[in-house]
């Protein structure tokens, strides 16, 4: 055979044991009852929750999967807990107070933070705003709510203040608890992602966030958009308004709202500036995950047949996996399945 050798296959890591769900406690009349994931980089434990209309309720853990919790914050500096899988529909969770409390007892100083998923959207605390909210939580629990909104649901003031805007979406976020609203994070920050579909026509880097405040004051926040999200860093919580600017794709300011902004290894001002901003923007790479992209290393084989099956739109084929060497369930799988029907 002519065929080029394959390049050898990463070992892979040892799977995490299963852990076994909690007992399913009566519903409240109308809710289902679920299973909700919260993991760390080093485990995972599930626990019960509630589903009712739009809010999903997560059941105080015991003390045994409190203890498995923060033993996860403890070790890796994050905690994910993780509802991405449940209706669209539901946007908001109320999380138990003291679970809120003891991760971030928990957490080591530079940690990651919480992340909560939600379907169509997931909130990052850093650990500076976990402390914040963890002392402000007055109440048995924290509700988080990241709602798509109508511009007419904005006062008068505000609407005013976009007119000139090419509005896209709306979203309003926020917490409470005890009854309260929680709006600021101290010195912490939080990252709002949100699921959306840049329009034919326009580039993911015309897309702008503005937080628009009661008064009708409008302030650019830092924004990174993919063609199928919109993540935007914030100090507070508030209404935010997605907005597209036409002129904004034609020169990337290397500011924060670079995409390059999210990996530590990435210089904005570097000859590969163009490139991996492209790259990133249009989904095609993603990096290694914590903020490593890894620029100066080798691509395999893997890498490139998805890179050029994600720039066709990552097509589905049915089409027979002849290479004993690619599992079922990789990254690659789907892209080298596509790869060999189109006989790259």
């Amino acid at each position: 055979s002519n065929e080029e050798p394959e390049e050898p296959e990463e070992p892979e890591e040892p799977e995490e044991p299963d852990i076994p769900s909690t007992p399913s406690t009566p519903s409240a009349p109308g809710s289902e009852t679920i299973t909700v994931e919260v993991s760390g980089d080093e485990g995972s434990v599930s626990v019960t929750a509630s589903v009712k209309d739009e809010t999903v309720t997560v059941t105080a853990p015991t003390d045994a999967q409190l203890a498995q919790i923060t033993d996860m914050a403890g070790e890796t500096g994050s905690v994910t807990i993780d509802l991405s899988s449940l209706p669209e529909n539901v946007t908001a969770v109320s999380i138990p107070a003291e679970t809120v409390k003891a991760i971030n007892e928990a957490m080591e100083v530079g940690g990651e933070g919480l992340t909560i998923k939600l379907p169509n959207s997931t909130v990052t605390f850093s650990a500076e705003a976990l402390a914040s909210l963890a002392e402000q939580t007055t109440g048995t629990d924290l509700k988080l709510c990241v709602e798509p909104a109508a511009e007419t649901k904005l006062n008068e003031k505000q609407q005013d203040a976009i007119a000139n805007l090419d509005v896209q979406a709306v979203y309003t976020v926020y917490l409470i608890s005890g009854g309260k609203r929680i709006t600021d994070f101290g010195s912490g920050t939080a990252a709002i992602e949100v699921t959306y579909t840049v329009k034919d026509g326009q580039q993911p880097g015309g897309i702008v966030v503005w937080y628009v405040a009661d008064t009708g004051e409008k302030t650019h926040v830092p924004t990174t958009a993919t063609q199928k999200t919109v993540k935007w860093i914030v100090t507070h919580f508030s209404n935010y308004v997605l907005a597209y600017d036409k002129t904004l794709p034609e020169a990337c300011m290397k500011d924060d709202t670079c995409p390059m902004t999210a990996f530590t290894d990435l210089d904005k001002s570097s000859w590969y500036h163009d490139g991996i901003h492209w790259a990133l923007e249009n989904d095609i790479m993603s990096g290694y995950g914590g903020g490593l992209f890894g620029p100066d290393d080798a691509t395999n084989r893997a890498m490139i047949v998805t890179m050029l099956w994600r720039m066709e739109g990552e097509p589905v084929v049915n089409y027979a996996m002849r290479f004993a060497d690619v599992p079922s369930d990789t990254w690659y799988t789907e892209a080298v399945r596509w790869a060999t029907s189109e006989k790259i």
